[in-house]
């Protein structure tokens, strides 16, 4: 990408269940990807599991939009932020 060249970007949001190949395919070739992807955190639910909910979420959706755009940044927007874009990372390589 070089300055004159507008990146393209997609927002990705999940608010249904996988299967995502439908909803991924307006992220082929993006330039950046911005996951907002994750469970809300239950009363009474631990931040432990929390965490493993949205891994399972980042598992079933990080590879793919990884195939689709390969050179995509992706932008982690969900918490625990922190965990989980280590996560989306791992599952990107």
């Amino acid at each position: 990408m070089t300055s004159s060249t507008p990146a393209t970007f997609c927002v990705f949001v999940l608010r249904t269940r996988p299967p995502l190949a439908p909803a991924a395919n307006g992220s082929q070739d993006s330039d950046i990807i911005i996951i907002t992807a994750g469970a809300r955190q239950h009363p009474g639910e631990s931040r432990f599991d929390l965490i493993f909910r949205n891994a399972r979420t980042f598992a079933s959706i990080v590879p793919l939009l990884v195939a689709l755009s390969s050179a995509a940044l992706l932008l982690v927007v969900s918490n625990p932020m922190d965990i989980l874009t280590a996560i989306a990372a791992r599952l990107a390589t």
